[in-house]
């Protein structure tokens, strides 16, 4: 964001409160918790998650484009993301998105891989649904 608003463009970050799965930030203190204590893997992630909310994933992709939308975006030059489900809902809320790249893993803390792992796994359940 800096570097495109260094270059004469514009900026933004957005984090959406549906991070998390959308499960609410007790549920994932909890979760989190129970995988330091039992080890930290893709099946405890979730099988804590299923334990500790009775679901996999509350997030309603449709709902991340309406703060670009309010904002007046109508084109992303650079979009980075790890999830192609958000790319996608913004793509179909009518924003251009002309390059999407991955978050760099190098940029992620190593505890995030299991996040990650359980994320792909997530999007092979739904493509097989």
């Amino acid at each position: 964001c800096v570097k495109a608003a260094q270059a004469g463009g514009a900026g933004l970050f957005v984090y959406n409160r549906q991070e998390g799965n959308a499960l609410g930030e007790v549920s994932k203190f909890l979760v989190h918790n129970a995988r330091r204590v039992l080890g930290d893997s893709v099946d405890n992630f979730y099988s804590q998650q299923q334990r500790v909310t009775g679901t996999m994933d509350m997030r309603l992709f449709e709902l991340y484009p309406d703060v670009l939308l309010w904002l007046g975006v109508t084109r992303i030059d650079v979009f980075v993301t790890s999830s192609q489900s958000k790319a996608h809902a913004v793509e179909e809320a009518g924003i251009t998105i002309v390059q999407c790249l991955e978050v760099p893993s190098a940029k992620l803390p190593v505890s995030a891989n299991v996040e990650v792992g359980a994320s792909e796994g997530l999007k092979r359940v739904g493509a097989s649904e």
